[in-house]
């Protein structure tokens, strides 16, 4: 019965970037009408989990690493929404879905773990993946990526902060020890993540207000409340199904299953297509993340 959460936890997460990725596609979205969707899902999570921290004592660890992975967070979650509105959704997700990589990479070089070859051969397709993703034949911008060089640094900086993220979370089960909060930590990490959207919005909204652009409004609240409650219904489903169903299963079945769903959909709802080289690199692509799973 609990495999049935590995279905589940694809469903949710592939609802947040559906979302995501439609809010971000309408091309009258600006700097700060990005940041307050953001910032609204950011404290929706939070608001999930508040309930936690009066359960008991909040550690100083917890606190720390929870500030850290708040602030990568805004900045993944930031670069994601860019790169989704100039870029085509499977593609954005296969890059990101790389991130894991950077936590492996981590662990060899400073925890020394094993390099296993199933870690080396799929950080290889990886790399295969993405030069067959970005070029079309002719070695162009790929068609419809839109603002190609653009769309591939905006991705990079999504796989870059995604990776960081997951270290720090990694870091902090690592060295919590008997501290480990886990909803705790979810919870003051969005916390800090929706405080520095508010910050930059601070910033940027003053100068949108004076060119009469509007940064608030119903729908924003209402898409970014619901991106936010899948997600944090997301991260309880995670946290269960990774209690309860051994990693060596649930990895690789909940990444490609998330990929392959968003590809599904991609072709579907937004109509993308892609050359065969590009098919060809998606395919190898969730060969990758299977084999980094294992």
């Amino acid at each position: 019965m609990e495999y049935l959460l590995i279905p589940l936890g694809c469903a949710l997460a592939s609802l947040k970037v559906t979302v995501q990725s439609k809010f971000s596609k309408n091309g009258t979205h600006t700097l700060s009408q990005n940041l307050f969707f953001t910032a609204i899902m950011f404290l929706t999570i939070s608001l999930i989990f508040l309930p936690t921290l009066f359960d008991g004592g909040i550690s100083s660890t917890t606190v720390f690493y929870a500030a850290l992975v708040g602030g990568l967070s805004f900045l993944y979650q930031i670069f994601y929404v860019m790169a989704l509105s100039l870029g085509r959704m499977t593609l954005t997700v296969i890059i990101n879905n790389f991130g894991m990589l950077v936590p492996m990479i981590v662990s060899v070089v400073v925890v020394g773990d094993t390099l296993t070859p199933f870690i080396c051969i799929g950080a290889v397709l990886a790399l295969v993946s993405l030069c067959l993703t970005v070029a079309n034949k002719k070695g162009k911008k790929s068609a419809g990526v839109g603002e190609g060089a653009k769309w591939l640094i905006l991705s990079l900086l999504v796989f870059l902060t995604n990776g960081f993220a997951a270290t720090a979370q990694k870091m902090y089960t690592a060295r919590a020890g008997a501290d480990f909060q886990i909803f705790e930590f979810v919870c003051i990490a969005y916390m800090f993540a929706s405080a520095f959207c508010f910050a930059a919005l601070a910033v940027s909204a003053p100068k949108e207000k004076r060119q009469g652009i509007k940064i608030t409004d119903r729908k924003t609240v209402l898409l970014g409340a619901c991106v936010g409650m899948a997600l944090g219904i997301f991260q309880c489903v995670n946290t269960l199904a990774i209690s309860l169903i051994p990693g060596s299963i649930y990895y690789p079945v909940y990444n490609c299953g998330t990929s392959l769903m968003l590809a599904l959909i991609g072709a579907v709802l937004f109509k993308e297509r892609f050359t065969l080289r590009q098919y060809i690199g998606i395919a190898i692509g969730v060969i990758a993340i299977l084999l980094l799973c294992i």
